[in-house]
């Protein structure tokens, strides 16, 4: 159930959201000059085709996101490279969190208060300084997709479902995992299975046209074949992270909610279906990507908060288990 704020609340929520959004801003200018992927993917790349076709084979397909960095590029006026990149970064970033976070009030009202804090803390941890050094053009649209369907899941809208994992993988292919949603449905088995192979099946259409424009040398297949960090499957790699350092431990990730995610009972659909994406997510991670890497792992937050505050609420599970 969703409450509805009063006018004197919205106000409230909608100064909350721009706050966490400059806080936005600054973490993300601050790293914008420390790599100089940063600066390709936001800036130099996405200025012509050309440039763009020499980026790695997993960037390339996240048109979306490059599209959206060149607007945030021509929205800043600033009187050096260096900080025109900052500007950049951080308006790209802040712009993207504050959409999420008006998303989340449209779509939870004023249970949006804790919920944008949640996101926001993921966020923070994702840019701490210190801990990383990148940021990328994907990094909040694909939260923002994320949210997008916590929200399809919150009003029961599943038509949207196609246009969420469609339109949010042309900005991250990681929409993906989101194909198995409507297994968690309460309709028969059989529609169920329908609808997850019917957008699995677009989903691997779009992003086969998506990969033949971009020239990827293996289309469909997102990591680099021969990264330049090293090879491609980074399973070895992540498990050696798990002995890391107690203060830079992927148990953090997202400010700790996808590890609490994993400790409460799983009796509602919604808690169910969050772990069960949340799987599939890391173990796509372990094998391609850094688990240590917070802002990889962006997607998760906003699932895991949603999950965290209906569990958290008695009356809503009351309601879901008499169902």
């Amino acid at each position: 159930m969703v409450h509805r704020p009063t006018p004197r609340e919205l106000t409230a929520l909608l100064l909350l959201a721009c706050a966490l959004s400059v806080l936005a801003y600054h973490l993300a200018a601050d790293l914008a000059p420390r790599e100089t992927a940063n600066d390709l993917t936001f800036r130099r790349a996405p200025a012509s085709r050309e440039s763009y076709l020499r980026l790695r084979q997993e960037w390339r397909p996240r048109v979306g996101s490059a599209l959206s960095a060149r607007l945030a590029g021509s929205l800043g006026n600033a009187s050096t490279p260096a900080d025109q990149l900052r500007t950049t970064v951080g308006l790209h970033t802040a712009g993207w969190l504050l959409a999420t976070n008006l998303l989340l009030i449209l779509g939870f009202g004023r249970r949006a208060l804790v919920l944008m804090w949640g996101v926001a803390a993921a966020v923070a941890f994702g840019y701490a300084p210190g801990l990383v050094s990148r940021v990328y053009p994907w990094d909040l649209p694909a939260l923002f997709f994320f949210t997008a369907f916590a929200v399809t899941v919150e009003h029961d809208r599943w038509r949207w479902l196609p246009v969420v994992i469609l339109v949010g993988a042309l900005f991250k292919e990681t929409t993906a995992v989101l194909c198995i949603a409507p297994l968690f449905r309460p309709i028969p088995w059989r529609r169920r299975g329908v609808w997850s192979a019917a957008l699995a099946g677009g989903f691997l259409v779009l992003k086969l046209a998506v990969d033949l424009a971009v020239q990827n040398p293996v289309p469909l297949f997102s990591p680099t074949v021969q990264p330049p960090d090293g090879g491609s499957c980074r399973l070895g790699q992540n498990l050696r992270l798990l002995l890391s350092s107690p203060l830079a431990h992927p148990i953090w990730l997202n400010a700790g909610t996808l590890a609490a995610l994993a400790l409460i009972p799983s009796r509602i659909r919604l808690v169910s279906l969050t772990r069960t994406v949340a799987v599939c997510f890391a173990l796509s991670i372990f094998v391609f990507g850094v688990v240590s890497e917070y802002r990889i792992w962006f997607e998760m937050a906003p699932l895991a908060v949603v999950a965290l505050s209906r569990w958290l609420s008695p009356a809503d599970v009351a309601r879901e288990l008499q169902q």
